[in-house]
């Protein structure tokens, strides 16, 4: 298996993965009830408290972060699974 195969299978591997922890029921409950959360203790801050009302929004943004960086995970697996299943030609390698 070529080397460029085999870093297509792991990320096609990664991306499953991925998608599974995205569509785990468990894992969803958790970060919409963080996010829920998190957004009615920024509500209950007092606009004069600065501080806290950044750290809040700090957390938020990295949950964010957190399903971005899944869904790119999840982007790249399906890509690798669309190059992978391509009929492979013996002169796909070779330059024209």
């Amino acid at each position: 298996m070529a080397e460029d195969e085999l870093k297509l299978r792991r990320q096609a591997e990664r991306g499953a993965r991925a998608k599974a922890i995205v569509e785990d029921p468990l894992v969803k409950e958790v970060f919409d009830n963080l996010e829920r959360e998190i957004i009615q203790r920024w509500k209950d801050t007092e606009p004069s408290n600065a501080l806290l009302r950044e750290r809040y929004h700090a957390v938020i943004t990295a949950l964010g972060a957190i399903r971005a960086n899944l869904e790119h995970m999840i982007r790249d697996g399906r890509m690798a699974d669309t190059i992978l299943a391509q009929p492979k030609h013996p002169n796909r390698s070779k330059v024209a």
